[in-house]
């Protein structure tokens, strides 16, 4: 194993493979800490198939890059790209592999790209994570109260129509549900978490514990998965950029709005620009998002 900094990351290296079996406890586990009340079942013949929401893929992205890397205290993840193909059953085994696409430094701070692609065990490709991390401790310290642009500049309020919206998803994090939804990561098990542990943080730069940022795009997941049904379980896309930190006790609102569809051979795809934003109005992830109209 070897410490994920800047010097000892190589371009192109390869990450797994790595075997998950997704479990019934450890998935409800995962749908409780986003407090989610989407049924994720699908109809295959005359049953209803139980699955796991699609972005638990960008958590088990973590799990793939931790077979390899000892991850540092105060890393953020600033980015996330998400593609799913087909949906995941509950007691289900999942293999997945990945590469170190890229890494650069920009404004003053090291950044991290990689990939996981997940498959099933006849081979079949289930979706792809791509994320972007910021590497702790290189140029800038962080603005007091934490970091607040970990991911890309925040765009004004003028960058998005307000019809036609989506129903927003409303969510409360607690530090419980925080816990919950880290817990069983590497940083986590090593005392280093800044989503669990207070003193990490702080020291990190921030004003305390925050939320994975992974955590918006669950609700985002949410609010499109209502909206779109199949169509974003088979098929959907997800490009968001995390923004501003998520505290313990704060009140995440998703949204999106609908800009417009696009042909594609299976059909027509809708395209959605969504974010999340606090209890303040401040928005905390931006992105797009777009699935097929089925």
């Amino acid at each position: 194993m070897k410490n994920f900094v800047f010097e000892e990351i190589e371009v192109g290296e390869e990450l797994g493979p790595h075997e998950y079996f997704l479990a019934a406890p450890f998935v409800q586990k995962y749908c409780a800490a986003i407090d989610s009340t989407c049924p994720w079942q699908i109809r295959e013949a005359s049953s209803l198939i139980r699955i796991v929401p699609p972005t638990l893929l960008g958590n088990l992205s973590f799990r793939l890059l931790e077979t390899k890397f000892y991850r540092q205290a105060g890393t953020v993840h600033a980015g996330q790209e998400f593609e799913f193909f087909y949906p995941i059953p509950w007691e289900s085994k999942l293999l997945s592999r990945g590469k170190i696409l890229d890494k650069y430094i920009k404004r003053a701070k090291q950044w991290v790209v990689y990939e996981a692609h997940f498959y099933d065990e006849k081979g079949r490709a289930l979706g792809r994570s791509r994320l972007t991390e910021v590497l702790p401790g290189y140029g800038e310290e962080p603005s007091e109260g934490g970091r607040g642009t970990a991911g890309g500049e925040r765009p004004g309020a003028s960058s998005f129509s307000h019809s036609p919206a989506l129903e927003p998803v409303l969510r409360k994090v607690t530090q419980e549900k925080m816990t919950a939804y880290s817990e069983e990561g590497q940083t986590a098990k090593r005392g280093i978490s800044i989503h669990i542990h207070e003193e990490v943080a702080r020291r990190a730069g921030f004003k305390g514990t925050l939320a994975q940022g992974l955590m918006s795009a669950d609700y985002i997941s949410e609010l499109m998965v209502r909206a779109f049904g199949s169509g974003w379980i088979q098929g959907g896309k997800l490009s968001l950029k995390f923004i501003a930190p998520v505290y313990a006790g704060d009140t995440i609102t998703a949204q999106g709005v609908v800009k417009g569809q696009t042909p594609e051979r299976e059909g027509q795809r809708v395209l959605v620009e969504t974010w999340c934003e606090n209890q303040t109005g401040q928005r905390v992830a931006v992105g797009t998002a777009s699935a097929l109209l089925v």
